[in-house]
């Protein structure tokens, strides 16, 4: 039986990646950026010996859209975690300056490992998990406890007071339709290679009867519709990551995707048929 997948209000609460000690998950997450920060001595490393500036605008706006992207994963409110992320990386050009400023005087380096095979896949691997921590529910932050776990040396208390004052601004959806709604986006699942429900072909547009249906839906609230490639392998695991917000791929009932996820009462009936020539 072909059906919707519903992920409704589910998983709006996922913890980030990496095991966590019980009953100290701000010194966890606190650790994260530390450990995110401290990598900008070799991030100004590699632009120093490469004669690169400290500011690169482009990558920023990568990043930060990155971020509200992955945000919105985990039920974010965009302008929150972006917030944070653009006091992140003032605290990162700071800390790069810094070094910038030392090595001017004396012992600049001569090597620096590559930023972008070594270096920046660690930086987006730690930018993915403290968005994941933004999202762990219950963090208490505090001064102390912030002070005493970031300490990078070149960054200024202001700017640590800034981050941790973008921490306590972070704020989460309180059900998956408010993150609809608000960001003004539907985000469907789909696999695109079972017709007639969900197919395209040769990088053609989304066709058939659930592409319909997603968006007279996206119609029906008033939003935008975006379809979200998914495969049937990982239709669940891109369910939990909050990769889109419903599935519509005439997905079958079974009891495995129903402890997962909500799904609508099915809306078409079929099966397999023997077929044998006449004679």
């Amino acid at each position: 039986m072909a059906i919707l997948l519903h992920i409704g209000l589910l998983f709006s609460g996922l913890l980030f990646a990496g095991s966590a000690v019980a009953g100290q998950p701000e010194q966890d997450f606190y650790t994260l950026i530390d450990a995110r920060l401290s990598m900008m001595r070799d991030v100004a490393a590699f632009k120093w010996v490469n004669d690169l500036p400290v500011e690169d605008l482009e990558r920023e706006r990568v990043v930060i859209e990155a971020a509200v992207s992955d945000g919105l994963r985990k039920g974010l409110m965009p302008e929150s975690s972006a917030a944070f992320f653009r006091v992140q990386i003032e605290a990162a050009k700071d800390i790069q300056s810094y070094w910038f400023d030392r090595w001017s005087e004396s012992a600049p380096p001569r090597r620096a490992p590559d930023l972008n095979n070594e270096i920046r896949p660690r930086l987006i691997e730690l930018g993915s998990r403290i968005v994941g921590g933004m999202a762990e529910p219950g963090l208490r932050h505090t001064s102390e406890e912030f002070d005493r776990l970031v300490v990078v040396e070149g960054l200024g208390d202001d700017r640590s007071r800034d981050l941790l004052s973008a921490l306590v601004e972070i704020r989460s959806y309180s059900s998956r339709l408010e993150q609809i709604l608000d960001t003004g986006v539907l985000r469907v699942g789909t696999t695109g290679d079972y017709a007639p429900f969900s197919f395209a072909e040769d990088g053609a547009p989304y066709r058939g009867i659930d592409i319909d249906l997603a968006q007279d839906m996206a119609q029906s609230l008033g939003v935008a519709v975006t379809f979200v490639a998914t495969s049937w392998p990982t239709l669940l695991v891109d369910l939990e990551s909050g990769a889109y917000d419903i599935a519509m791929s005439g997905v079958s009932r079974t009891l495995a995707r129903q402890r997962v996820g909500f799904q609508s009462e099915p809306y078409f009936v079929g099966g397999k048929t023997p077929i044998a020539r006449c004679k």
